[in-house]
């Protein structure tokens, strides 16, 4: 029988800082804290524990409130997708916080690499640009895991992701980002209590009735315009 773990999963004592080294004049961070940032009600979203389905290594279901902004949801599906995992080398599609990927696992008596080829992921809803080639965009992306084990318990996870996107038209025109994320095991204490249950989900809202299943891909941030007209306002 394969068993299938809840992990209730904290977030505190939230920090922002720059990936890459800058100095203090070009860092856009120095200075900033995290709720000046993410605002208050996002960073205090952020930090109310949520709940991951894991079961032989993957993510199958995460469980927050869903009156949580989007960008808080989309922060916490990251954060579990770096719990994916596998004890076998070889290639398989798997869905996670960027849509339903080819990844590929090259394990070792101590480690797990994961290579996410983002060129293949499908999401729930892809973005538009124009229906002009010349005009519109081309992005690259890669992402890779690496996740250290010791007696068989996950001991770090560390991910990295660039993306770049450029114009068609003048590829020089073109941005980067690049994102690190690292989990590190501190200790190894007793759990709770098991909990009986018919499902995962009747568990979960045994143990906080405002959790619900939010599904594991991103969602779509909706940004609302400051200073933009009312349509009603315009004339043509």
């Amino acid at each position: 029988m394969t068993r299938a773990f809840l992990l209730t999963v904290p977030i505190s004592n939230v920090q922002v800082e720059s990936v890459g080294t800058r100095s203090r004049k070009n860092n856009i961070f120095q200075g900033s804290s995290a709720e000046s940032i993410l605002g208050k009600v996002r960073l205090e979203a952020l930090q109310k524990p949520f709940m991951v389905l894991w079961k032989m290594g993957k993510i199958r279901s995460l469980y927050a409130q869903k009156a949580e902004p989007a960008t808080v949801k989309n922060l916490k599906r990251g954060v579990a997708s770096m719990l994916m995992m596998q004890l076998k080398s070889g290639k398989m599609s798997e869905t996670d916080a960027s849509g339903k990927c080819l990844s590929e696992y090259k394990v070792t008596k101590d480690q797990v690499i994961r290579t996410k080829h983002m060129d293949t992921c499908k999401t729930q809803e892809m973005g538009f640009t124009t229906h002009s080639p010349v005009l519109g965009v081309s992005g690259k992306s890669a992402s890779e895991t690496v996740i250290t084990l010791e007696n068989g318990i996950i001991k770090s996870a560390d991910v990295e992701e660039t993306h770049i996107l450029s114009i068609n038209a003048r590829h020089k025109a073109a941005t980067k980002v690049l994102s690190r994320q690292s989990l590190k095991l501190k200790k190894i204490e007793v759990g709770p209590a098991e909990v009986a249950g018919k499902d995962a989900a009747s568990v979960v809202k045994s143990l906080d009735d405002k959790l619900l299943s939010v599904g594991i891909m991103v969602e779509k941030v909706k940004t609302k315009c400051k200073g933009c007209p009312n349509w009603a306002s315009i004339h043509f």
